[in-house]
Formats: structure tokens, C-alpha cells, sequence
């Protein structure tokens, strides 16, 4: 019997838990409800479908008459809240309902906002709060606010993922210094993991999207943090997505992603950053993004617009953030990167005095990235701060009574490789009365980093006091800033990035401005512009003692190069010293510059290039640059300086130095030590071209200076003058330095004659050269025995890498006709007719005594032949049109001097050579293959007769 009441029990136990499960899938929520109307509050509904479950989507439409008081708050979405990815809750105001709110506050009779409690306080997941009528549109009309000191309008926490909040106005305060925690961790909308969590559930908020909202104070007060995010080392910030926002008037932050916990995969995009308040503020940072720990997640910051008083800085901003953007890496951690974001329209006034309190509240720093112990590359591209033609651009002023301003486009601090590339920083102006300091991009960094086609300009930089201006610097010197890992330092490279339209101008102070700086072993440089090469003035820096460098070498460079930029039209100006360098080593180290254009650097004192090593053992290698100089009175094109605890091989070749006061400039002090190669340079129109000052000889041979005559003062020709303790012997001879004529072409005929020819051209080079024959062969002289007509080309070059070549053609012809005969083409001077013969080859002496030629009647030399005899100008000149070579053939009555012109059809004299002539037949080769392709005049006085003939020149 005990047994049979048992059974019935646990029957009815089964029946009763089907019959609870059958109850509840009947009563899951579903669909479209709306508040009040199915449900009295937001609350109701959460707790309804928390304890219901979910059979679909649901959507909570408030009413116009809904009535925010009547809700306990915080508005809480668990963890366990049954939604999922077809199962989502959204809550938004119904068609046709405007000025929804959802929050706490002093007005409508609500209670005093107190501690740090959130509107929406959100665990869960698939959770969606839309501030449009009816879900369409663009209009914000759900607003949700606290005017908590220390709360929040939405709080994401613990395992919070994959919710969204779009097209809402979120609008509060925590405010710390109003609520006396000014470790306030909190914004409008906070990140905020702080658990505790389940047992064995982890993860972190990760995966939320806030688009398109509207952030903002409330009533009167300002929010200290728009969106305020800290991390957990269990549950961090992952994949959270801010997006296409207008975020404004706050007091510290828009953005604050703290570094106390690991977090990664931020995508921050399209959001506006402005201000519309009437008073100056000055908040810190627009983004600041800090992380920490290994955690897979590229970090993207871009489309952004940051100033004005409008969306998409439209206006101007009064105040400004100290930091526009700052995004920090530590520890590991994926990619960065901070692109095509827009930082203008910004007035910043320092605050005087100075507040205690003001960390940096000098500073404008637009961009600043660290990465410290990390592999992951850093990314800042395509960037625009300041202002285009129709903006304000961004001015930092110090009152009148004090101060300083300080500006930097970007900072940035790395350890691993990555780039700054295409980011423009124009229409700058700043005006202190202290110091004025403009930075454009600085970078620290250890590794592979490429700063590349970055445009720097339109900046106006005015200071009572001292200014400094340092468009591009970066250094290996990372220590002073972040501690890395040691690494093989990779070089880092400065690649065509332009620097112009900058005016430098203190008052009454100093004024320094370096185009840019390279200091350490890590920078390449090439093809960058610093000045203009059309633009006058394009650098202007004026003050007392002026110091201008368009690019400066320090530290301890390794193979550091600087090629091919352009360094011209810089203006300096100092009342009691000034000086001007195009381009400055003054590190101790490996530096090469070279394939330069250094022109228009106008100073009572300018360098070219200078020399100045420091203290140990350098090598500079200087070549291949175009230097030129305003005029003869001023300036030195080359300048080599070396301190007395200095050691400089320096090697000067190839370089052209023209209008300067001194070409070479030499000095070294007492103790310092130089060797030097100056070869191959080209030397002239300068008023000194190699001074001397070092108290020793110094070696300077095969340069050209002007003459084939050699230099002028200690030398004996009438080119640039050296100075005493200058070998300048041997010189070039040659503006070129090199030269080679190989000779006339050559015939070689199978059957008759020889069957090898001596190839030996003649030379004009400075010092010792070597060939190269197109045979292989690198002896001045070859012989050769081609069976077929063959081209030989011949190159010299000197020690100093000048090239010259030329060719000469041996032409093989077979006139063999068998039985030890060979052709002849026979001339009957009295019918004037020609006829092929074969005849022995011991007649052929006799034939070719009375103008026969070899070969047959119908090759080309017979031909050639024939028509010489056949003229009736008793001249000829052949092929026409002409390559390179116009063979010349007439008949002369007695021996006597003929002389030859040629004339291009403005009658200008291009070729005129003199030379002797005997009677009967005459031959010359004339070469004319440095003539452009055209028609020329070609005239011979020969037996004082003048004959004239036209040519034609086709390569």
C-alpha cells in the first residue's frame, strides 16, 4: 500500500512539472507591447519577460504618456535575461511620441539624484535601446539622463554583449569636483566590469555598439566623462564599437578608456566632438584610449571630426581638449590605428595663471600614440589637423601678461613597426608672450616605422619670447619616453614628406626652426621637400639669434642617409646672429648625403651642407648634390668643421657648387682629426672655391673648377680660386671629367688584307681610369677579328665614377671570287662606266692606285666610290641622312690647309675643324652624333674653293 502511495505521489510531481513548463511556454513574450498599456513601466517589463522567457523578438514601445518617476532605478537587465540572437528586447518610443524620457533628476517633481546609480544598468546581452518613433528615421526622442554626481544614463558591466543603443540623447553629469571624488570612474555611458561574476563565467563586455546618439550635459551642468570605460583582467573591453556619435561640452573627457585592465578591439568611428558652450573649457581629451595586457583586438580610431561647434567641426570651438586623440598600447595587444580623422577649428587660450591642477595646460597635442612591449604595429594615416582655406584652422595663445604655447600634430611612441603616412597638419597659428614651441610629428620609436608623404604647412608661430619650430623629428631615443623590449633596430625612413609656408617670428627672443631632425641610428630620409623650389620664402624665421637647419643629424647615427630632398627659398633673419643650414650632421656616427637640391638660403651667414661631427670617430660621405648659393659675397656651399675631440673621414664627390663666397670651406680645431677624399666635384662661379683653414694640406685633385685651364690663386689657370695648402693637381680638363673618342669605323675585307683590326681610342680623364669594351676586355687598346660586321663599344670611367663611351663599327666584307681572286669594282674614266672584275690578289695594288674599289659594283662602298668620282663638284658627302658618322670625300689640285663648318639653319657654327689636304683624292670621317636630329649646312674652302652641301641628321 506504502508503495502504491508513493508512486501516485511522483506521478503527480511529473504531472505537475509538465503542467508548470506547458504554463510557461504558453506565457513567453513575444512581439510589440507597449508603456504604459501592457505594461505600467520599463521595470514591469523586464521583470515580465525575465520571468516568462522569450518566444521572438520583443519591442517596448513607450507612450507619450509614459512617465519616467514612476520607475526604481537602476533599470536592470541581468545576466540570465533570456535573450539571444533571434530573441532580442528592444525598447523605443512608439510612432508619433517626441521628448521621451527615461532618468533621474531635479525636475518634474523626481527625487534628488544621489551615489552612483545607473539608469540602465545592462548584464545581459541583445538588449537594444532605440531613440526613434517607431524604429525609422533619424530623429533622437528617447532621452535617458541622470544628473547622479556620480551616475551614469547607461552602465554596461560583467558579461554585457552584443547590445546596442542608437539615435539616442544620453545626457548627465558626473561631475567629480561636484560630487568630491575626483577618482570618478564614471561617464554618461560606462564600461564597467567590476563583478562579481558566476563561477567558471567569464568573458567581458564585449561586442556593443552606441551609434549615432547625442551625449551631453544635463540642465546646466556638464558631464565630466562622456563615455567612460575601465577594464578587468577577467572580463575585459572587447570589440566594443562607438560610433557616428556628436559628442559635446564635456568637461574631461568625450571618451575615456582607462588603462586598468586589459581590453582591446575598440572601433571608434565617425563620431563629431564640438562644443556649443558659450564659456571657455578645457577638457582633456577628446579620445583617450589606454590598454593593457595581451588581448587579440586591432584598436581602430577613424572618420572622427573633432572641433567646432557643430558636428563634423563645423564653427569654432572656444577652449578645446589638451589632447585630441590619445591611444595607448601596453603589454601586447593587436594593431593600431588612428586614420582620416579631422582635428580644426579650435581656439585655445591658456588659462592665467596657471591652475595647480593643470596638467599640460599649455599644450595642444592633436594626436599621441603609445606602444610599449608590444609587436603590434601602430597605424597613423591619413589624418587632417588645423584647417583648410575656408576654416580657422587651430590657434594656442598665451596671454599677454605670461605664459606659453605649446602645439604638436602628433605624437608618437612605439616599439614595434607601423607608419605615419599622408596625415596633412596646416594653417597653425600660435602667440605667447614667453615661448611659443610648434611640434608637427614627433616619434620615438625602435623598430620599422615609415613617415611618409606628410604634409606640414601654413603655420604662423609668433612669440614675445623664444619660438621653436620642429616640423618632423624622430629618435631612437625611446627611453625618454616608453620603455621597450631590445630589438634589432630596423631603419626607420622619412619618405617625401613636404614641409613649407612657415613663418618663425619672436620679438624679442630666439627663434629656432629644424625642417627635420634625425637623432640616433634608426632614420633614412629621401625625397623630401623643405622649403619650395618655386616658392619664395616659403620658410621665413626672424628673432635675436636665429638657428635654422632644414635637416639636422644628430646622435649616434648608423648608415643614416639623406637623399635627394629639396631644401630651398628659406629666409633667416637674426638682429644679432643667424645661422642657416640646408643640411647639418652633428652626431658622431655613419651619415650620408646625397642627390640633393640645396638652393635659395638666404642669411648673412648660410651653409649648404655642414660638417660638424661630434665627439669620437664619424664618416660623411657627401655626393652628388646640387648646391647653390644666393651670391659670391655670402655663404659656403660645403662646410666642414671638426672639433678638437672629433675624428671625420669625409668623402665630397660628384657634388656641384656653384655661386657661394666658398665653394669647400675647411677648418678643423687643435686635436681634431680629418682625412678626406674632394674629387669629381664641380667647382665653379663661387668666389673662393676651396679654402683651406685646417693648418695642413688637404688633398682636392680632379675636380673641375671652371677651366680646362685649372683653378685661379694658388693654381695657374683662370677658374675658381683655391687657397694655399690645396693640391689641386691634377685637375679635370673637362666640365664632363671624362671622354673617349674610339675612333673611325673600320673595314675588314675576307679574301684581301688583314684579318684583325687595332681598336685604340683616345681618352681625356683625370687620374687613373678603367675600360670596359663590350668584348669583356678592360685594356685601353684591343684587336679584334669579327666575320660578321661587328659594333664595339669602349667606357671609361674615373675613380670618382664619371662615365664616357663610344662606339666603332668594323665592317666585314667577303669579296672573294675563287681561285685566289677577289672582286673589284673597275672604273673606265673615259666612258664612265664600272664593271665588276675578279682579278688576283696581286693586282689588286694596281686597281686601287687608279680608283678602283674593292668589292663589287653593287655594294655600298662602290657605290660611295662611284659617286665621288662621278661628282661634278668634285665632292661628296655621304650617307644622307647621317647617325654618327658623315664620311667626307673630295679632290684637291694641290696639297694645302681645307677647312671644314658645319651650321645649323640659323647659321650658327656647331663644328669647324682645320686640317691637310694633298692632291688628288681625299677622305675624312666627321662625327656627328652629338647633333639633335635635324638638317645642317655642311661647308668645306678647300684650294680656296667653297663648296656647300645640305645633311640631314635622323638617330
Amino acid at each position: 500500500m506504502q508503495r502504491i502511495i508513493l508512486r501516485i505521489a511522483a506521478l503527480w510531481m511529473v504531472a505537475s512539472t509538465f503542467s508548470a513548463i506547458n504554463h510557461r511556454l504558453s506565457a513567453q513574450v513575444s512581439g510589440t507591447k507597449t508603456i504604459p498599456g501592457d505594461y505600467t513601466t520599463i521595470g514591469a517589463a523586464i521583470a515580465d519577460i525575465q520571468s516568462s522567457g522569450l518566444s521572438g523578438n520583443v519591442i517596448l514601445e513607450l507612450q507619450q504618456s509614459y512617465y519616467w518617476h514612476n520607475e526604481f532605478y537602476p533599470l536592470t537587465i541581468p545576466e540570465s535575461f533570456p535573450t539571444g540572437h533571434n530573441a532580442t528586447v528592444t525598447i523605443r518610443p512608439a510612432a508619433g511620441a517626441t521628448g521621451v524620457y527615461v532618468g533621474t533628476g531635479f525636475l518634474g517633481g523626481g527625487p534628488m539624484p544621489t551615489g552612483d546609480v545607473p539608469i540602465f544598468n545592462i548584464y545581459g546581452s541583445y538588449f537594444i535601446l532605440d531613440g526613434r518613433p517607431g524604429g525609422t528615421g533619424t530623429s533622437r526622442e528617447l532621452y535617458i539622463w541622470s544628473q547622479a554626481p556620480e551616475g551614469s544614463a547607461i552602465q554596461f558591466t560583467n558579461n554585457a554583449s552584443f547590445n546596442t543603443v542608437t539615435y539616442c540623447n544620453l545626457l548627465g553629469i558626473n561631475d567629480p569636483l561636484y560630487s568630491g571624488s575626483l577618482g570618478n570612474k564614471k561617464g554618461i555611458v560606462t564600461f564597467s566590469p567590476e563583478g562579481p561574476f558566476p563561477v567558471g563565467v567569464l568573458g567581458g563586455i564585449n561586442n556593443n555598439t552606441i551609434e549615432n546618439c547625442l551625449f551631453d550635459g544635463a540642465i546646466i551642468w556638464k558631464p565630466y566623462n562622456a563615455i567612460y570605460a575601465y577594464g578587468n583582467n577577467d572580463a575585459p573591453n572587447v570589440g566594443n564599437k562607438i560610433l557616428n556619435n556628436e559628442i559635446r561640452n564635456f568637461t574631461y573627457a568625450g571618451i575615456n578608456i582607462s588603462p586598468d585592465g586589459q581590453g582591446a578591439g575598440w572601433t571608434i568611428s565617425g563620431n563629431s566632438f564640438y562644443s556649443n558652450s558659450p564659456d571657455y573649457t578645457y577638457p582633456e581629451y577628446a579620445i583617450n584610449i589606454f590598454h593593457t595586457g595581451n588581448v587579440s583586438g586591432a584598436n581602430i580610431i577613424e572618420g572622427n571630426y573633432i572641433g567646432g561647434n557643430a558636428p563634423q567641426a563645423a564653427g569654432k570651438w572656444l577652449g578645446g581638449p589638451f589632447f585630441g586623440i590619445v591611444c595607448g598600447t601596453y603589454d601586447g595587444g593587436d594593431s593600431v590605428s588612428v586614420r582620416n580623422n579631422v582635428i580644426k577649428n579650435m581656439e585655445k587660450i591658456n588659462p592665467d595663471p596657471y591652475p595647480s591642477s593643470c596638467y599640460n595646460c599649455d599644450r595642444f597635442a592633436a594626436i599621441s600614440i603609445t606602444n610599449s612591449y608590444g609587436s603590434n604595429k601602430v597605424y597613423c594615416t591619413g589624418n587632417f589637423i588645423g584647417g583648410g582655406n575656408t576654416d580657422y584652422g587651430i590657434s594656442v595663445s598665451a596671454p599677454a601678461t605670461g605664459g606659453d604655447a605649446d602645439f604638436y600634430g602628433i605624437l608618437y611612441n612605439n616599439c614595434s613597426s607601423g607608419g605615419i603616412t599622408q596625415n596633412t597638419i596646416q594653417k597653425i597659428s600660435m602667440t605667447s608672450a614667453e615661448s611659443s614651441t610648434f611640434i608637427g610629428i614627433k616619434a620615438y620609436v625602435i623598430n620599422n616605422v615609415t613617415i611618409a608623404e606628410n604634409i606640414i604647412q601654413q603655420g604662423n608661430i609668433i612669440s614675445t619670447g623664444d619660438v621653436t619650430v620642429s616640423p618632423l623629428f624622430i629618435s631612437d631615443d625611446h627611453h625618454e619616453v616608453i620603455t621597450c623590449e631590445p630589438s634589432p633596430a630596423q631603419p626607420a625612413v622619412f619618405d617625401h614628406n613636404l614641409i613649407n609656408s612657415i613663418t618663425a617670428s619672436s620679438t624679442a627672443g630666439d627663434a629656432d626652426f629644424t625642417g627635420i631632425e634625425i637623432n640616433g641610428r634608426l632614420a633614412s630620409n629621401t625625397g623630401n621637400v623643405i622649403g619650395s623650389a618655386t616658392q619664395v620664402n616659403s620658410i621665413n624665421v626672424s628673432g635675436q639669434t636665429v638657428s635654422v637647419n632644414g635637416v639636422l643629424v644628430t646622435g649616434t647615427p648608423g648608415d643614416v642617409s639623406v637623399s635627394d630632398d629639396i631644401i630651398a627659398n628659406i629666409t633667416a633673419n637674426g638682429t644679432v646672429s643667424t645661422s642657416l643650414n640646408g643640411v647639418h650632421f652633428n652626431g658622431t656616427g655613419v651619415v650620408k648625403v646625397s642627390g640633393n637640391q640645396i638652393n635659395h638660403l638666404t642669411a648673412p651667414a648660410s651653409k649648404g651642407i655642414f660638417i660638424e661631427p661630434g665627439n669620437g670617430s664619424s664618416t660623411a660621405t657627401v655626393e652628388k648634390n646640387t648646391i647653390t648659393g644666393v651670391n659670391i659675397n655670402a655663404g659656403n656651399g660645403i662646410e666642414v668643421l671638426v672639433p678638437a675631440t672629433a675624428t671625420l673621414n669625409l668623402n665630397a664627390k660628384e657634388n656641384t657648387v656653384t655661386n657661394w663666397q666658398n665653394g669647400f670651406f675647411i677648418t678643423a680645431d687643435a686635436g681634431g682629426s680629418l682625412t678626406q677624399t674632394v674629387q669629381g666635384n664641380y667647382v665653379t662661379g663661387n668666389q673662393t672655391g676651396y679654402n683651406n683653414q685646417t693648418g695642413g694640406t688637404q688633398d682636392a685633385t680632379c675636380n673641375w673648377w671652371g677651366s680646362a685651364s685649372g683653378p685661379s690663386g694658388a693654381g695657374p689657370g683662370t677658374g675658381d680660386p683655391v687657397g694655399s695648402n690645396v693640391i689641386f693637381s691634377p685637375w679635370a680638363t673637362l666640365a664632363t671629367f671624362v671622354s673617349v673618342d674610339a675612333g673611325a669605323d673600320q673595314t675588314i675585307y675576307i679574301g684581301y688584307g688583314p684579318t684583325s683590326k687595332a681598336l685604340a681610342p683616345s681618352y681625356t680623364v683625370c687620374g687613373t681610369p678603367t675600360y670596359l669594351w663590350s668584348t669583356g676586355a678592360t685594356t685601353p687598346s684591343i684587336t679584334v677579328s669579327p666575320v660578321v660586321t661587328t659594333t664595339y663599344s669602349v667606357t671609361v670611367k674615373d675613380a670618382n665614377g664619371h662615365i664616357a663611351t663610344d662606339n666603332v663599327i668594323v665592317t666585314v666584307k667577303d669579296i672573294r671570287c675563287g681561285n685566289n681572286k677577289v672582286k673589284i669594282c673597275h672604273k673606265d674614266t673615259r666612258t664612265n662606266k664600272r664593271q665588276t672584275l675578279c682579278i688576283g690578289t696581286t693586282d689588286v695594288a694596281l686597281h686601287l692606285a687608279h680608283g678602283d674599289a674593292l668589292g663589287d659594283c653593287s655594294t655600298t662602298a662602290a657605290r660611295e666610290i662611284d659617286a665621288e668620282i662621278n661628282t661634278t663638284e668634285s665632292f661628296t658627302i655621304y650617307p644622307n641622312p647621317a647617325t654618327a658618322r658623315l664620311q667626307l670625300q673630295w679632290k684637291a689640285d694641290e696639297n694645302a690647309i681645307a677647312s671644314i663648318k658645319v651650321l645649323d639653319i640659323l647659321g650658327r657654327i656647331l663644328i669647324q675643324q682645320n686640317f691637310a689636304e694633298t692632291k688628288g683624292i681625299n677622305s675624312r670621317l666627321l662625327l656627328v652624333d652629338k647633333l639633335k636630329n635635324g638638317n645642317y649646312i655642311f661647308i668645306i674652302n678647300a684650294g680656296n674653293k667653297i663648296k656647300t652641301a645640305r645633311f640631314r641628321v635622323q638617330h
